[in-house]
């Protein structure tokens, strides 16, 4: 599938959270047994906050129960209008943290939502989107509790910085149910610490400072076009995209980066193979424009 744009240009969503304050886009569970709260820390590995005073922590002072399941999460809303958008573009997260659990016994993770918290996907797992996430400093799948859970767990003596970024295609979530705002397509992330039972008492938990959220949206007013004049693979790629072309009249191409900004134009081969080499592109979604002197068509690729 093809899309001819008109209009190119983006979006960005941008929150950037010390804990010194929140906004009504951060929500702590209110359960009377959840451990979140933002506070000053007074522990003995968690022991102050990575920048100003002021953490989210499972408790500022005192160790975690067994049997608790404690979570606080972010939401935003995901422009999803397919008929008059491209509706694709990318999200990161970014988050300093240092916990201190029982291995296999107690830890904490990231869960994703795309349906206003309906559903809820661990972040490493991810497969609704494009591709699998970009993910540093996460845990990794055989990292989990006793019940199955991927979750950071053990000791960290020093601050780590994890990062999870992502991308979507607004096409690939158009039957989700109610949300609000942009086209009912309501983005959640939750951060979860869970401690199962039979958890020894005596770990501090998990806690976490500036937070950093960035979501953009790419956009432009397109037409559809389904065509099998011509593939592009793989997608996404790491350093080679392949262009195959059944006819010959297609003849040049330009890449497009997420701020609108063409970054190549070349002539293309009058082989039905053209490779281009993207290993020098940064990580993220381009568009792809093919052109002769009366048309072009346009997708876009994901250089990982």
């Amino acid at each position: 599938m093809f899309f001819n744009f008109s209009l190119l240009a983006q979006d960005q969503f941008y929150r950037f959270y010390t804990f010194e304050y929140i906004d009504d886009y951060i929500s702590i569970d209110s359960a009377t047994d959840n451990l979140w709260k933002i506070g000053a820390p007074n522990k003995e590995i968690l022991n102050s906050a990575y920048s100003d005073s002021l953490v989210m922590i499972t408790s500022t002072k005192d160790f975690f129960q067994a049997s608790n399941t404690s979570i606080f999460e972010f939401a935003l809303t995901v422009p999803n209008d397919f008929v008059s958008y491209g509706g694709f573009g990318d999200g990161k997260f970014t988050f300093k943290h240092k916990y201190d659990t029982e291995t296999n016994k107690s830890g904490g993770y990231v869960e994703i939502s795309y349906d206003n918290g309906r559903t809820w996907t661990n972040a490493i797992i991810d497969k609704t989107t494009l591709n699998t996430m970009n993910l540093v400093n996460m845990y990794a799948v055989n990292d989990t509790l006793e019940d199955g859970t991927q979750a950071f767990q053990g000791t960290t003596e020093e601050w780590i910085e994890s990062e999870i970024w992502w991308w979507w295609n607004a096409a690939e979530k158009l039957d989700q149910p109610e949300g609000w705002g942009w086209n009912n397509d309501t983005l959640k992330v939750r951060f979860v610490f869970k401690s199962l039972d039979g958890a020894s008492e005596n770990y501090e938990g998990w806690m976490i400072d500036d937070l950093e959220i960035t979501i953009r949206r790419i956009f432009g007013s397109i037409n559809i076009n389904n065509s099998s004049t011509i593939k592009i693979y793989p997608n996404p790629s790491n350093d080679i995209l392949y262009i195959e072309k059944n006819e010959n009249y297609w003849n040049s191409f330009k890449i497009i980066d997420a701020q609108g900004k063409v970054i190549n134009n070349e002539q293309l081969l009058n082989d039905q193979l053209n490779a281009i080499n993207i290993s020098n592109l940064k990580p993220g979604i381009y568009i792809l424009v093919i052109s002769n002197s009366d048309s072009s068509m346009s997708d876009f690729f994901i250089k990982k």
